[in-house]
């Protein structure tokens, strides 16, 4: 059986500690997945589909630990709520003043 998605703005959605809010809302409207757009801080531009920072979680976010903590801790969140997380991630494009341009520039 397909994924039933639910596509989820991650600066609509606010704070992680409100996530558990919106979650419970999309298990509730029958959805068994939810999609984040990318949640890592976005190069000067402000487009979050073209990410400066894969360490960090937005600012918007109000997430103070590693990336990698915080996306756990969105899994968890969404698991408490019987839901899959996927993320939405633009691999191939990345912001020219971001910090894995400057550190592989040879890259791109």
């Amino acid at each position: 059986m397909p994924p039933r998605l639910y596509h989820l703005h991650p600066l609509v959605a606010g704070v992680l500690p409100e996530w558990p809010e919106h979650f419970a809302r999309c298990r509730e409207m029958g959805f068994d997945t939810v999609c984040i757009a990318p949640p890592f801080v976005p190069g000067a531009n402000g487009d979050i589909f073209i990410t400066a920072d894969h360490e960090e979680l937005h600012p918007a976010l109000g997430w103070s630990g590693s990336a990698d903590e915080g996306i756990a801790q969105i899994a968890r969140m969404g698991a408490q709520c019987g839901l899959r997380i996927w993320l939405d991630l633009s691999v191939d494009q990345v912001a020219v003043d971001g910090a894995i341009h400057r550190r592989e520039e040879a890259w791109f």
